[in-house]
């Protein structure tokens, strides 16, 4: 009899217990989301290169050179249409914003200007350019900038754009930046990203989709700046 009472007791806890469970809820205590601390140095919007900036670095042109095909033309840049590329061309260096991870050495660059459609910018000295790419106060340490924090390109001899990429290296609307490094020139690779959030989308419309020796030029952007547009029709006539 005391074995089955002990067991009716067991069993009777057990009950009691599962009944004062029912109906008891957890409590959920809602984490409250961290705000992150904005960098009070940070801009509220996009660095637009000065006109300032751009007529300084236009009058460090040395020249401009058009390759096709492994042919080459040399823009005069004393001449009413060498000064609007010049121009054209300067300030899209100052509104680079976006690296990409490639980086090129010269033999690369022998077979760019070889094969693919570029023009290229040459300094008459090393330049050093200020482009639209804000850098973050913890990476300024081994990264020069500004007193604003927008990076600045050191010792800049000369920049390819390619305009027709005929080797599918993905290289369209980039711009190769070429810095002398122990003697010899790297490029670094930079386009104009014009997206404010989400993939980036590159800026294409300094880009023309033919400039042939023979003058034959195609329009790629219908959206092309109408100074540049009106500029290289010029050149053409």
């Amino acid at each position: 009899m005391k074995k089955i009472f002990l067991l009716l007791m067991i069993v009777f806890c057990v009950a009691a217990i599962a009944l004062m469970g029912v109906g008891c809820t957890e409590e959920i205590i809602e984490e409250e989301p961290i705000e992150e601390t904005p960098d009070e140095d940070a801009p509220a919007e996009e660095e637009v290169p000065t006109e300032e900036k751009v007529q300084s670095t236009k009058e460090l042109v040395e020249k401009i050179i058009l390759y096709e095909s492994g042919k080459q033309e040399v823009v005069d840049i004393k001449s009413e249409d060498g000064i609007r590329m010049a121009s054209l061309l300067t300030r899209k260096l100052h509104e680079l914003n976006l690296q990409s991870t490639c980086v090129f050495i010269e033999e690369d660059i022998i077979k760019i200007k070889e094969k693919d459609r570029i023009v290229e910018l040459v300094f008459k000295n090393p330049a050093d350019i200020t482009i639209s790419q804000w850098v973050e106060q913890e990476e300024r340490y081994h990264i020069p900038v500004d007193e604003k924090g927008y990076r600045i390109l050191e010792d800049v001899e000369t920049s390819l754009f390619i305009l027709e990429d005929t080797q599918d290296r993905g290289l369209e609307a980039h711009i190769l930046v070429g810095h002398e490094v122990e003697g010899r020139i790297v490029y670094s690779c930079w386009a104009v990203n014009i997206s404010q959030e989400g993939k980036p989308q590159l800026d294409r419309t300094w880009i023309v989709n033919r400039i042939n020796l023979s003058k034959d030029i195609v329009f790629k952007d219908q959206e092309a700046n109408q100074a540049a547009i009106l500029f290289l029709l010029s050149w053409l006539f």
